[in-house]
Order: C-alpha cells, then structure tokens, then sequence
C-alpha cells in the first residue's frame, strides 16, 4: 500500500469501520474520511493521525509512511508538536537530497530527529544536525 488512502481503506476493512463511524473517532466530518480514503490521498494532520493510532492500536508509522507492520505500540505519549516539528524538518530539508529518501528511511529520519528535538535544551535542532541526520539515512 502506497498511499495513506490505500492503508486508510486497508484499516477501514480490517477493523469493520464505516466512514462515519471514523468520522466520530476523529472528529471529523464524514465528508473528510471519504476525501482521506481516495488512494491520491498522501497527508494528514499530525493530531489526527494519532488519534487514528491511539484509538485502533495501530502503528504511525505504518499509518503515515506505510513502514512496518500496522498493529501499533501505545503513541499517547508522543508531543504532537514535535512529532509535527519533526515532520516539517525532514520535509524542508529534503531538498538537499533531492528527494531521494524512501518512504523507511524517511520514517527513520523523522524518528531520529523527533529523539533530537525531545532531548534538545529547548527543543531545538540546528539545521546542520537534521542535514547530518539525512545524509546518515540517505
């Protein structure tokens, strides 16, 4: 599964869900599950996404990256703020590698930083950190 839609409909089917009953779950219109569910869908928002995880026991990464497998570990205690911080990190900083990442070493990376940020004096992480970060998982 390729896509966030495609494991969206994945997960739909395995655990028995319909669209407004997911809709509920996240707090969302029934409108938005079915936009989520079109295999062109590739994004969510962050809190979403954890909720997703937290309510079905299923695995982020598998939710968002398609990496591993999709039953999950417990994510309540993942900051949504970094995780999201994170994302934007690797996200902005691709370029350099010209895309080049797969979506498993994408997953790796935003881990890695996501660690970085949590231990970090203030939260933060110096670009040529998240740079070295790429570059080790490219």
């Amino acid at each position: 599964m390729k896509t966030l839609g495609e494991r969206l409909n994945h997960l739909v089917r395995v655990r028995k869900l319909n669209n407004a009953r997911l809709a509920k779950l996240c707090g969302v219109s029934r409108q938005s599950v079915i936009h989520w569910r079109t295999p062109k869908f590739k994004r969510m928002d962050a809190e979403v996404a954890l909720t997703i995880c937290d309510e079905l026991k299923i695995s982020l990464p598998w939710l968002v990256r398609g990496v591993g497998e999709m039953e999950g570990i417990d994510t309540t205690d993942v900051d949504i703020e970094r995780l999201t911080e994170s994302i934007h990190l690797i996200e902005t900083h691709l370029a350099d590698t010209a895309g080049r990442l797969t979506p498993e070493k994408k997953a790796r990376a935003t881990s890695i930083v996501y660690q970085l940020l949590s231990q970090s004096a203030g939260g933060n992480a110096e670009p040529a950190v998240i740079k070295n970060v790429l570059r080790l998982v490219a």
